[in-house]
């Protein structure tokens, strides 16, 4: 399998958090909160309409090459990725709806794929 191509967000340019603690997912869309800033960061997919959680180390394909650069963690995954993969199956009817891209999520034990139609914002000030 090719090495997913990814591009980090540029909001989210700063060390990685250090685990997921909560994810919600309601008529809101998706709320993940992790360990950032004291009492925590959530980061909303307000139109997520799928997501996966998987340990770090079950998508090692994922991440950026050890050592790059302005490294964050958050990543728009531009290609190689779940979607990508999905999109073969004929049964996933969502690879024909025209605005879904990927995001990545990528803390110290954690890794969380999601599927949304607009980009995700950043809350510092969660609790």
């Amino acid at each position: 399998m090719k090495r997913a191509q990814t591009a980090v967000l540029p909001d989210f340019k700063s060390p990685r958090p250090a685990d997921i603690f909560e994810l919600i997912y309601n008529d809101t869309g998706l709320r993940v909160r992790v360990e950032l800033e004291p009492g925590g960061t959530i980061v909303h997919f307000p139109d997520a309409t799928g997501f996966r959680l998987l340990d770090e180390g079950d998508l090692l394909e994922f991440w950026p090459l050890p050592g790059a650069k302005g490294m964050g963690w958050v990543f728009e995954v531009l290609g190689g990725g779940w979607l990508e993969l999905e999109s073969t199956r004929s049964g996933f009817l969502s690879k024909s709806v025209a605005g879904m891209k990927e995001y990545l999520v990528v803390t110290g034990s954690d890794c969380l794929c999601v599927f949304s139609f607009s980009p995700p914002t950043l809350n510092t000030s969660a609790t």
